[in-house]
């Protein structure tokens, strides 16, 4: 598979360093390449197709290569098919017998996305490598070179910069210093050896050492090397620069947004369509002032022709009376010789005749040319007074577009100075919120470092715990504790082991063992739950699977979730209101499930523990009967009753201290028709209200 590696870095980078070291290794920049100049002499490895196309784009989206607003959304959609099958067309007159290539323009930074999507279709891998240099050196670069100011270079190089580097994440790509090109040229000779997959012998590399010369960089700033004057945006990304931070997207991201934000905040569309219109106004101006000249040069010389006709015509007059004159001069001569003689009078009479006809003849034309000459004379003054009121109409449009011209200029002022009071406020405050988000950054960092210890403590201590769990377990076991339902033995069980115990917790709920009021139900409620469940208990899984006995012992109404599961939790799962996740599934074993397991539990419960297994509802008919019993009921068939009185978790006296019910009536029955609705608790354990 082909495989195109583009170089995309701002003008004055080091752009042409890097492809002349890739041409060095082996890579093709086409037959038409840019020739040298004087400013870049060892050459511009640019193809010419490349650049015109490149131009051509910018100049039918009504940009250039120095326009700093210019992205690839500028591009018209209509036009962007025609550009990827003209980019494809150089691609494959090019390079079509180059395994590898390279293509090198910095206007390729903003118009990648066209030569990348003409690359996929043609089947093309693509590579990219983003030569940077330090911004202040190019900036000083330009304004030799181009005149142009430090504030535009330093817009004009981080919208190459940013652009290239974010229309280039998805692709193989490779970050090279223009600095360490030069000065630590086997380092990055070594990255793009590998990057374009060539060895280098002795031969190529020396041949690569002579193109380095040093002398081609004039300028050596360091990135370091910059005042707080410059903009913040800048510091950044030279900060990104310094420590080659490429991978921090987040960051680079927030610069890019920051750039545009400013560039849309000090940039005003009507403005620039305002003042984009100034070139073609003026030229319009100059050409209707072209025109009006060429009018008016043709009237001078129709003015002229008619002066030379009226100037030769009254020369001719001129003429003529002077022939008028001689005539008349002669006709009195005749007369006189008529008088002397009369012999030629005949002659005299004949020759006088034609005088006169000759005279009418010239009156007549006389009064021809004269009618011709006043019809001139009147077109002219025409003219002369159009040609007038078109110079005045002219000079009034004049005067009239250059007020409208100062004022735009005026308003544009106005707007460009509430612009920039704008962005210094806007300025200000955005550098603002950036410290506090700082501030809140730390402390969040502060807050999350005490969690992540408190968490440690935590775990370190649940460890503990479950040591001291099994130790007890193990000392319940040995000791048969729950064989001997007496308060001393219990007692003297929890001063023995109290020195062992070093999680408060466990402590408090060995205290809870030996109150004589939970005492009963305590060794009832643990007799019923086999001591394997016990032993493999997981209390971290079981509070992420109930949320409430987590907040129940947030409240305090419990010391941890075994205590939980032996007094409720265990019924519950039996019944299926709750889940639990064991150590080991032990219970799944030889083909048992839960159920018959439990049924297990207690038939070998009697010859382990001697655990007598739950009233039947016969027992517990008989025993509300005893004359000890003080529970009589009108309702034996109520299955809540029922259910109350095996589970063993009614506490008589609790009940009867914290409500003054009477001892004749029946507890439970009370607390099933009243207490319940009055949110009485069945024990000091149990909430009805929480559940």
């Amino acid at each position: 598979m082909k495989t195109a590696y583009f170089i995309l870095g701002m003008h004055r980078s080091g752009t042409s360093a890097i492809g002349g070291v890739l041409n060095l290794m082996g890579l093709e920049f086409g037959s038409d390449l840019m020739e040298a100049k004087e400013d870049n002499p060892k050459g511009f490895f640019e193809n010419n197709l490349v650049y015109k196309l490149n131009k051509k784009i910018l100049e039918e989206s009504n940009s250039s290569w120095d326009d700093y607003y210019f992205t690839i959304d500028d591009v018209l959609l209509d036009r962007k098919a025609t550009y990827i099958k003209e980019a494809k067309k150089i691609i494959n007159n090019e390079y079509r017998f180059s395994q590898k290539f390279a293509i090198k323009d910095p206007r390729i930074c903003m118009l990648f996305p066209i030569w990348e999507e003409a690359c996929l279709d043609l089947n093309i891998n693509v590579k990219v490598i983003l030569p940077y240099r330090n911004p202040l050196e190019v900036a000083q670069s330009l304004k030799t070179r181009n005149n142009f100011s430090y504030e535009k270079t330093l817009l004009l190089w981080s919208n190459h910069f940013l652009q290239a580097e974010y229309l280039t994440r998805n692709l193989d790509r490779v970050f090279i210093s223009f600095d360490e090109l030069l000065y630590k040229t086997e380092e990055s000779l070594n990255i793009l050896e590998t990057f374009i997959d060539f060895k280098l012998n002795e031969e190529i590399s020396k041949k690569i050492f002579d193109f380095l010369d040093t002398k081609i960089k004039n300028s050596n700033l360091r990135l370091e090397n910059f005042t707080e004057e410059t903009p913040l945006f800048i510091q950044k990304t030279i900060q990104i620069l310094s420590k080659k931070s490429f991978h921090d997207h987040q960051e680079i991201d927030f610069i890019r947004n920051e750039f545009f934000y400013l560039l849309r905040l000090l940039h005003d569309t009507e403005i620039r369509n305002i003042l984009a219109s100034y070139p073609k106004l003026e030229e319009k101006l100059q050409s209707e002032h072209q025109k009006y000249l060429l009018e008016k040069e043709d009237c001078e010389r129709r003015i002229s022709e008619v002066y030379e006709v009226y100037t030769k015509s009254k020369s001719e007059i001129s003429e003529y009376e002077s022939i008028i004159e001689k005539i008349e001069l002669e006709k009195s001569n005749l007369n006189n010789l008529h008088l002397e003689s009369l012999d030629s009078l005949q002659e005299v009479k004949e020759h006088n005749s034609k005088l006169e006809e000759f005279i009418e003849v010239y009156k007549e034309e006389k009064e021809d040319f004269n009618t011709i000459i006043e019809e001139l004379s009147i077109d002219l003054k025409k003219k002369k007074e159009l040609l007038d009121e078109e110079e005045k109409k002219f000079n009034r449009e004049v005067s009239r577009l250059q007020e409208l011209l100062q004022e735009q200029k005026r308003e544009f002022e106005e707007k460009n100075n509430s612009l920039e009071e704008l962005a210094n406020r806007d300025k200000i405050a955005l550098r603002e919120k950036i410290k506090q988000l700082q501030e809140l950054l730390q402390e969040q960092k502060k807050e999350f470092e005490e969690n992540n210890n408190s968490l440690e403590e935590l775990a370190n201590r649940e460890k503990i715990a479950l040591k001291e769990k099994n130790k007890l377990v193990d000392d319940i076991k040995t000791l048969g504790v729950l064989q001997n339902n007496t308060t001393s033995n219990l007692h003297n069980f929890y001063l023995l082991q109290q020195k062992y115990l070093n999680n408060q917790k466990i402590i408090r709920w060995m205290k809870f063992l030996i109150k004589p009021r939970n005492k009963r139900v305590l060794i009832k409620k643990f007799n019923q739950v086999p001591l394997n469940f016990i032993e493999n208990f997981n209390e971290k899984e079981y509070l992420k699977a109930n949320e409430d006995v987590q907040m129940a012992i947030i409240n305090k109404r419990f010391d941890n979730a075994l205590e939980h599961f032996i007094f409720f939790g265990f019924n519950e799962v039996k019944e299926g209101k709750r889940k639990i996740l064991l150590n080991s599934a032990y219970y799944q074993g030889d083909g048992l499930d839960y159920y018959s397991f439990l049924e297990n539990f207690y038939q070998d419960a009697n010859l382990i523990f001697n655990i007598k297994k739950p009233d039947t509802p016969k027992e517990i008919e008989g025993k509300k009967h005893s004359k000890k019993s003080i529970l009589i009921t009108t309702n034996n068939s109520d299955k809540r009753y029922l259910t109350i009185k095996e589970s063993g978790l009614f506490d008589y006296k609790y009940y009867i201290d914290s409500y003054k019910v009477g001892e004749e009536k029946d507890l439970i029955e009370h607390y099933l028709h009243e207490g319940e609705k009055n949110g009485n608790k069945p024990n000091e354990l149990f909430d009805p209200i929480w559940y």
